[in-house]
């Protein structure tokens, strides 16, 4: 629908429903820089693009046993409020983004890699009009 985030040969983050109409969201990510980041636009199957990415290990880092995509637990967030949120990956880090409610998010983890949602560690302050 609205395209993907590649994070290394690790993840896949899909927004899959955006419940205020926007077409798109604005990542803000919080990974180590040898972390290899892809936006992808939509295409017609994300997942064999993943698959591709992953058994040729285009970016870094991947994980040995992670062959396929079935190799992933797949994690749906459904947020409940408006605000800032953070999606991340245990020990890897996270991605913040301005959220609404009913927004579905879909993460793809190598299996036994948790994930979670919450609200935004970091917020950053809107700049007003100066006086």
């Amino acid at each position: 629908m609205n395209g993907s985030l590649f994070i290394g040969g690790i993840a896949r983050i899909d927004p899959i429903k955006l419940a205020s109409g926007k077409k798109r969201v604005s990542f803000t990510c919080y990974f180590a820089p040898k972390v290899a980041l892809k936006a992808i636009s939509p295409k017609n199957d994300m997942t064999a693009l993943f698959q591709k990415y992953i058994k040729n290990k285009a970016l870094k880092p991947n994980v040995y046993w992670f062959k396929c995509q079935n190799d992933a637990d797949v994690f749906d967030f459904v947020l409940e409020e408006d605000g800032p949120r953070d999606i991340g990956i245990a020990g890897l880090g996270w991605v913040s983004f301005e959220g609404n409610a009913g927004d579905v998010f879909r993460i793809y983890v190598p299996k036994n890699i948790g994930a979670y949602a919450s609200r935004a560690k970091i917020i950053k302050k809107k700049e007003g009009k100066k006086k």
